[in-house]
């Protein structure tokens, strides 16, 4: 069971719609779609790939096959951006 985290350094940040995500080590940021964003406060205290792929589904109401491929993506690509800790490291 893979659980992922922000980084300590990377902050979900509102503003006003849109949400973004800051990364304080270089002052990057990096704007969220709707799927992204509703993900998001729940990698603040680290959350298991498949809920996040449940919660997904639940809010978009797309299948769960679709959900854990969106989440997939998503974990890889905050993860090759370096916005994420992975199992708590």
């Amino acid at each position: 069971m893979m659980i992922v985290r922000l980084h300590p350094e990377v902050q979900h940040v509102r503003t006003g719609e849109q949400h973004l995500l800051l990364d304080q080590r270089d002052g990057g940021y990096y704007a969220l779609n709707p799927s992204a964003a509703t993900l998001i406060d729940q990698l603040t205290t680290g959350a298991t790939a498949a809920h996040l792929a449940d919660t997904l589904a639940g809010r978009f109401q797309i299948d769960s096959g679709r959900a854990r491929a969106d989440v997939l993506a998503l974990v890889v690509e905050l993860n090759n951006s370096g916005l994420l800790l992975e199992d708590g490291r």
